[in-house]
């Protein structure tokens, strides 16, 4: 199951929206990363791929 807080910091991250350390998951959690990637993955306007995000 995905934390929707995680998403949410993700994307608030890659929009600019914040820059609080706290809005970076801990490195040792896999679940959060995955969660927080995800949501910075989303708000990309191409998706990602090698030929949209080079």
């Amino acid at each position: 199951m995905v934390k929707l807080e995680w998403f949410n910091a993700g994307s608030a991250v890659f929009e600019g929206v914040t820059e609080d350390p706290a809005s970076f998951p801990p490195l040792n959690d896999r679940q959060a990363q995955r969660s927080w990637l995800a949501g910075f993955l989303a708000s990309c306007p191409y998706g990602w791929s090698a030929r949209g995000f080079i």
